[in-house]
């Protein structure tokens, strides 16, 4: 006895009716270049993001610790940057700043 219930459909991916103006190589490379740069935008976006909210997580944890924490990269006395820094006279006054985010010849300070 055939069942009138629907047939399953096969995963495949819908068709396409595009108007054969929309179907030219210079349209579809146009279309292409669009897509690709909105996802670049995206992706850096997103890079951003990530990057801003990792240095406010490091930056709170710092907080918590009560550790001298450096305004320009975030590094600590216990968590120093790639290759080692140390503590510089902030030219500026605006808190505590290594020697990695510094410009110029920095004063040595111990850390």
């Amino acid at each position: 006895m055939p069942s009138n219930a629907p047939r399953a459909r096969a995963n495949r991916p819908p068709r396409l009716s595009l108007p054969p103006s929309l179907l030219t190589p210079s349209t579809l490379a146009r279309r292409v270049e669009v897509v690709a740069g909105r996802l670049q935008r995206v992706s850096f976006m997103v890079r951003s993001l990530r990057e801003a909210a990792i240095n406010a997580l490091q930056q709170y944890e710092q907080l918590l610790d009560g550790e001298a924490t450096c305004r320009g990269c975030g590094c600590t006395e216990s968590r120093a940057c790639p290759g080692g820094c140390y503590w510089v006279e902030d030219p500026k006054h605006l808190g505590d700043l290594c020697s990695a985010c510094v410009p110029g010849k920095a004063v040595r300070h111990a850390r």
